[in-house]
């Protein structure tokens, strides 16, 4: 049995036996119980089994991991913090603690896209406000480059570039709190204004010409095929309510009352699984809808309700389940969507665009800031105005109009 004796600090402390084992398909691996020492932060003793296929590969593991040990400050919880990404993923976890899924998944990506590929490897104490004035004009340059007819930017060309620095300056302020850095190389940095082209919309939207093109297409559909109806359903919902696609979703039939034309919003979906809460504590509403679409959900309801009973199954809870009766992926329906939009040569505005059509027929049918902000659910009336205040071409046309009938001098 082979014996490995190690030396640390210049004292012989360690004498470990190196077992050899023969596996059912008769290969040997040699395996060791290592005494590591005693945690510096627990107090409790460490030790770890090493495992290799042969006893000088046993013997160098064994090696690296004792020196490891002593790296870490003789303790196998990581203490240090050497890099961008390891302050970055530090902040990360304590910034999860506090948000709902969906934004913690925007704020992963951003790190993921944008943050980490241009930081991640500096050391933290290493980056100053060159380094990060090089990196900002560089996301100015990509957000500045033209779609030429593409609906998305390329991942790593989002014209919202000032908030990846932001979420960096967030960072930096968290590595001073903790000593990590002796000031923020993010207060020198000048974000600049991106030049976008201009063709590209803030928000993509179908007014009602369009609304009316699109709903007569789906309209002529073949009938009695459950995708046609279900999106029929689903697109009439989203643009006579504005609820988020997530918020769509999620409803069950108890959500909708049919006397009194009303919506109740409680919930939304993540990736197809229903989260507690929707986006915010104003996402929590009661929406009224028009009669026509309450025409059309009942309609849905029926196809539904016939629908699950040729297949086995009883009545369904959710308002839009997928074919089985589970939650549905709205992802695997914007195919369908983006197809016939393109055959009535339509802007590809995608499901959220049905939520943006909403609030500009309402805007442009005089309807008061304070209620719109009301039915998308909205956080504020600042976060309205600022959406969605240029879409009001049509009140601008009445504005002219009726100074026009007053100024009689």
């Amino acid at each position: 049995m082979p014996c490995l004796t190690l030396v640390q600090n210049g004292k012989e402390e360690i004498t470990m036996n190196i077992k050899e084992y023969t596996k059912k398909d008769g290969t040997k691996v040699y395996r060791a119980n290592v005494y590591l020492g005693v945690d510096s932060l627990t107090g409790k003793q460490v030790r770890k089994v090493i495992t290799a296929k042969s006893e000088k590969m046993c013997n160098t593991k064994i090696s690296r991991a004792i020196n490891e040990f002593e790296k870490n400050g003789q303790t196998v919880r990581k203490v240090s913090v050497d890099d961008f990404k390891d302050i970055a993923m530090l902040w990360f976890d304590s910034y999860k603690l506090g948000v709902k899924p969906r934004t913690v998944q925007i704020m992963q990506t951003r790190l993921n896209n944008y943050v980490l590929p241009a930081l991640g490897e500096y050391r933290i104490d290493k980056v100053n406000s060159i380094i990060l004035q090089q990196i900002v004009n560089q996301w100015m340059i990509n957000a500045s480059q033209p779609l030429n007819g593409a609906y998305h930017r390329p991942k790593g060309k989002g014209k919202d570039f000032k908030i990846n620095f932001n979420i960096v300056e967030r960072i930096f302020k968290h590595a001073l709190s903790l000593g990590l850095v002796k000031d923020n190389p993010c207060v020198n940095v000048i974000v600049p204004k991106v030049r976008l082209e201009s063709t590209e919309k803030k928000v993509k939207h179908l007014t009602a010409e369009q609304l009316k093109i699109f709903f007569e297409y789906i309209g002529a559909l073949p009938k009695e095929k459950y995708t046609n109806e279900l999106m029929t359903g689903l697109c009439r919902l989203l643009v006579a309510s504005g609820l988020r696609i997530g918020e769509a979703v999620a409803l069950s039939w108890s959500d909708i009352d049919f006397k009194t034309g009303s919506v109740s919003v409680s919930k939304t979906t993540l990736r197809a699984v229903i989260q507690s809460t929707p986006k915010t504590d104003k996402s929590n509403r009661i929406v009224l809808i028009d009669s026509k679409a309450v025409e059309v959900l009942k309609h849905w309801e029926l196809f539904q309700a016939k629908y699950f009973m040729s297949i086995g199954k009883g009545k369904q809870e959710l308002v839009f389940p997928n074919r089985t009766g589970g939650v549905l992926d709205y992802q695997t329906m914007r195919p369908f969507l983006i197809k016939w939009l393109r055959a009535c040569q339509l802007p590809q505005v995608g499901f959220h665009g049905f939520r943006h059509s909403h609030a500009s027929l309402l805007l442009n049918a005089d309807v008061p800031y304070k209620e719109i902000q009301e039915r998308l659910g909205h956080a504020s009336i600042k976060m309205t105005m600022d959406t969605y205040s240029h879409l009001e071409s049509d009140n601008k046309i009445k504005a002219v109009e009726r100074f026009e009938s007053i100024a009689n001098f």
